[in-house]
């Protein structure tokens, strides 16, 4: 049970980032800015999401605030996938290019995944 709310919750973690990182996205503008600016984006739309629901004294509220804005974010980068399919092989090339670095922030994210069980 603990490992599907796990997955599910990095699931929307990445669908808000990378929803963040194409409203973000400028031609004149790096990819990596736009990602780092998107990052930024989920977690206050996340901390939006939280505080609203609290401020209303009904936490329950977030669940559905959630899932609604999941949905609106696939459904915003499946229409702006030109610039998603730019933004995963700009990251390719950095792991390609730079696989000591890569392999350092994948044993991290292993280790975080690991540490949750």
């Amino acid at each position: 049970m603990y490992l599907i709310t796990f997955l599910l919750f990095i699931a929307e973690i990445f669908l808000f980032c990378c929803g963040g990182m194409i409203f973000a996205y400028n031609p004149t503008r790096k990819i990596s800015e736009s990602l780092s600016l998107g990052i930024f984006l989920a977690l206050i739309l996340i901390s939006l999401i939280f505080q609203v629901a609290f401020l209303l004294e009904y936490p329950s509220l977030a669940i559905p605030a959630e899932i609604i804005l999941a949905l609106l974010a696939i459904k915003y980068i499946i229409s702006n996938r030109i610039i998603f399919t730019k933004a995963v092989n700009s990251i390719y090339q950095f792991i390609l290019n730079h696989k000591i670095v890569a392999g350092i922030i994948i044993i991290c994210w292993v280790y975080l995944f690991l540490r949750y069980f």
